[in-house]
């Protein structure tokens, strides 16, 4: 008995959005984009029987790689969306005209497909078996760049400023500026997936009231004042029946288009912290003899330091506090699940993090501070890897299961 295989493995993303025409109704559009097709040899061919003579067997082992970017890529796909995607599958399944054909919002899915040609002997007419074997694939992924959040017009909220008043009595407002920006990247495949978010707290007094007394009062809230901090993560798949033309944002969505978002919300952790330390930053035009103070300094952001216990020294020489703004910095680490997907861009698929923090402060009356920054999540090669050079990590791995998260 003789027999010839031809083994594949294949790759491709299968979606389905809504869109609505000028009359309202409802279409569903589809679409399949294989982005993996690599054809293989079986390395031998060993007969198994089984226990009844009439019924036989074979085992093909055979060996494979992932590349891990596109081979032929589309033209019309920018060269950060040339990655493969991971397995994922997620949303509302549609199914095709085959078993294998299942749309989803999206679905990702990898394939090992075998077309055996065989006889049963010499004489016999030749017969054709097909089968497939899915499998699950995450692709190991690069650091980038920072996002450039001008690119992606009110998607994120890196500062917000409220106004507020020392205590319920006070008829004077002062305000507060929170600002936070890109944490380091988060990696997954290590015992703890962690980064640290860096908040930076700004206040500024009420320029007609910024006298020796006033400022004083300001200093002695400050003292007080406690943060709690809500934490969530914030996973966007975009999927669409078109090829991205750039990087997939939120401001891309229409009802009539063909870009479709999952937006999914997971809560991390709440936190309380109370500033350690508060400064005065002074702006640079502040009188010389603050200014020149021997525990004063200028910054690059155009500010010079004066700590807070040096502030009543200063008002001694001075019955108004030079232009300038309390200070103190907040580091939050925070940990996500080992099972998230990495961040990664494809032809028709990606997925986008970032952290919403809701920040309330204590003991003054002030709004919630309501912001959101981009993250990072990557899944690096091993450390004990020599990277593309070492067969075994060619650029995929299949040694975890990814959650639908």
């Amino acid at each position: 008995m003789e027999a010839l295989t031809n083994l594949a493995t294949q790759g491709s993303t299968r979606v389905w959005t809504k869109a609505y025409d000028g009359e309202g109704a409802v279409l569903v559009l589809k679409k399949e984009y294989e982005f993996l097709s690599l054809a293989h040899k079986a390395l031998t061919i060993e007969s198994i029987e089984n226990s009844t003579p009439a019924q036989f067997g074979y085992i093909a082992p055979y060996r494979f790689f992932i590349p891990p970017r596109v081979l032929a890529p589309s033209a019309t796909v920018p060269d950060q969306c040339l990655y493969l995607p991971p397995s994922l599958l997620a949303g509302q399944v549609i199914s095709g005209n085959k078993e294998i054909e299942k749309f989803a919002q999206p679905n990702v899915a990898y394939y090992v497909a075998l077309k055996a040609v065989f006889r049963t002997s010499e004489t016999s007419e030749p017969e054709t078996r097909e089968a497939w074997e899915e499998i699950k694939l995450i692709p190991y992924t690069e650091k980038l760049p920072p996002v450039e959040t001008d690119d992606f017009p009110a998607e994120f909220v890196h500062s917000m400023t409220h106004n507020f008043r020392v205590s319920m009595f006070s008829s004077t407002m002062d305000t507060m500026t929170i600002s936070l920006g890109e944490p380091s990247v988060i990696q997954l495949g290590e015992a703890l997936c962690t980064t640290d978010l860096e908040f930076s707290i700004d206040v500024e007094a009420t320029a007609s009231e910024r006298s020796t007394k006033r400022t004083d009062r300001l200093a002695r809230c400050l003292e007080i004042v406690s943060f709690e901090i809500e934490v969530m993560l914030r996973a966007k798949t975009f999927y669409s029946t078109v090829p991205f033309p750039r990087i997939p944002g939120q401001t891309m969505l229409t009802l009539k288009g063909n870009l479709g978002l999952n937006d999914q919300i997971l809560k991390l952790d709440t936190v309380k912290v109370k500033p350690a330390r508060w400064s005065y930053l002074l702006k640079n035009d502040a009188p010389a003899h603050v200014a020149s103070n021997e525990n004063s300094f200028v910054n690059s952001d155009g500010f010079g330091r004066l700590s807070l216990e040096n502030s009543s020294t200063t008002s001694a020489t001075s019955s108004t506090i030079p232009p300038g703004k309390w200070n103190t910095t907040v580091r939050l680490p925070i940990s996500v699940p080992s099972s998230l997907l990495p961040t990664f861009c494809s032809a028709i698929v990606a997925r986008q993090y970032s952290l919403l923090l809701r920040v309330n402060a204590s003991s003054v009356n002030i709004k919630s501070f309501v912001l959101e920054v981009p993250v990072q999540i990557i899944y690096p090669l091993p450390d004990d890897t020599d990277g593309p050079e070492t067969e075994a990590f060619d650029g995929t791995s299949s040694s975890i299961t990814p959650k639908k998260l």
